[in-house]
């Protein structure tokens, strides 16, 4: 049977994280940013990436980070109770917000 797992989330998903590539040094809202800086605009502050935090897995001061991890399952138990589900559906019962 199918085992699941919490995957941990990664910053190169994160469509707040990002990277100036630019030749010289320029501000970012209001940070100096330099050649080839990783920065994180998800929270109030802009946050520039510190050499020692960890290059795949979030940092541990990241805003979007969620302790303990989140499992969403998206599929039913068995078979019997997607179609009694179905039925429900059907006739316009539907228990999910």
């Amino acid at each position: 049977m199918y085992e699941e797992k919490v995957r941990k989330f990664m910053c190169h998903y994160c469509p707040d994280c990002n990277l100036y590539a630019g030749s010289e040094t320029k501000a970012i809202h209001g940070r100096r940013m330099k050649p080839n800086t990783k920065y994180c605009t998800g929270g109030k502050k802009v946050i520039i990436f510190r050499s020692d935090d960890p290059k795949v897995t979030v940092p541990k001061w990241c805003p979007k980070r969620r302790v303990p991890p989140t499992l969403r399952i998206y599929h039913f138990r068995s078979p019997e109770i997607e179609a009694g589900e179905s039925m429900l559906a059907d006739n316009g019962i539907s228990f999910f917000p």
